[in-house]
């Protein structure tokens, strides 16, 4: 039975593939406009980020929204196509 927990432990902090990418985008957030979001705001979908914030937060990140999405792409190579 302890041989079955240890293994099953592996698996108890699984997060999704994007996960990572939520994360960076996050931080690239934080350092280029100031904003601090939570990781559960922001959601990956077809190859875009969705935002659930305050409407002032989200037209604040849609305004810088170019220069996001390029420094996603020059600095850590995470291909975005849009912001909602």
């Amino acid at each position: 039975m302890d041989g079955l927990l240890k293994y099953l432990s592996r698996y108890k902090n699984l997060t999704p593939p994007h996960a990572s990418a939520v994360k960076i985008f996050v931080k690239t957030i934080r350092d280029e406009c100031g904003i601090i979001l939570s990781d559960e705001d922001v959601s990956i979908k077809r190859g875009g980020v969705i935002m659930s914030c305050h409407p002032t937060v989200r037209s604040e990140l849609l305004r810088h929204a170019p220069l996001i999405i390029e420094v996603l792409h020059k600095k850590h190579n995470v291909r975005i196509s849009y912001i909602r």
